[in-house]
């Protein structure tokens, strides 16, 4: 496997809940299963950037995210994972953690410090979301850099440790520079497995996802969307239309 090709999942929660960004534990043991049993072995961001320049490899390996730290991941997901011998990345929105959640994102709970403390101690990484998620395209470098540092100042005093990854809100931004000086690596919501530094692109896995289209995930590359915004008034719709576009096109592949 070349190290270019080695696909990062991204989920959200794992639980009974019906929403799209809710993947029932069912399905999420039978994904979790296929893995296994198809000899894939989890790897961290981290492990992942140090071998990205790297020639081929006989390993299977695979990259395991979770957004937004929900309650289910750590109800659900961990006791999965850790039967198969597997481990993830979270990515955190500190203000969530601590109860200050909008109306849209009440549609399952979250983690509290204490659970994510157990992940971090086990081998997970923590990544940052941010303070509270808001759309960098349409803050200020100041208040990007607010929303940044100080997710960073809450996670390193809660979890003792400094975030080394980075995903962006929405999966859109306007400039990697002030994430380079930050992080080791940072996560998009581009599909497909493109690992531009600081753009890396994900395979959504969302509770539609059954599993035969879960084994093409891991298997075929995608389009890959470039979402660096250079107009400040772009909008998330302008980015959500580009992925509707992407995925007309590769139905007609």
């Amino acid at each position: 496997m070349n190290p270019k090709d080695i696909p990062i999942l991204m989920y959200h929660d794992v639980s009974e809940t019906d929403n799209q960004w809710c993947v029932s534990p069912q399905s999420f043991e039978a994904q979790m299963s296929h893995l296994y049993k198809q000899g894939y072995k989890t790897i961290s961001l981290s492990q992942l950037h140090s071998i990205l320049n790297n020639r081929e490899t006989k390993e299977k390996y695979v990259v395991l995210t979770f957004d937004d730290a929900r309650k289910g991941v750590f109800t659900y997901a961990f006791r999965t994972l850790k039967k198969y011998n597997f481990s993830a990345t979270v990515f955190v929105v500190p203000s969530w953690i601590e109860g200050d959640v909008p109306d849209a994102e009440k549609y399952s709970s979250f983690m509290s410090w204490d659970e994510l403390s157990v992940l971090s101690s086990t081998g997970w990484e923590v990544g940052n979301h941010t303070l509270t998620h808001k759309n960098m395209v349409e803050l200020s470098p100041e208040e990007r850099q607010h929303e940044i540092d100080k997710a960073n100042e809450i996670l390193k005093k809660r979890l003792f440790t400094l975030p080394r990854h980075f995903a962006y809100p929405f999966g859109v931004y306007s400039d990697v520079e002030e994430i380079k000086k930050r992080f080791l690596t940072a996560v998009t919501t581009n599909r497909g497995v493109d690992k531009t530094p600081y753009e890396f692109a994900r395979q959504w896995i969302c509770h539609d996802t059954n599993i035969n289209q879960f084994m093409r995930l891991l298997k075929r590359p995608t389009i890959s969307l470039c979402m660096i915004v250079k107009d400040e008034e772009a909008t998330l719709a302008q980015c959500l239309s580009l992925e509707i576009l992407a995925a007309k096109t590769a139905q007609k592949r």
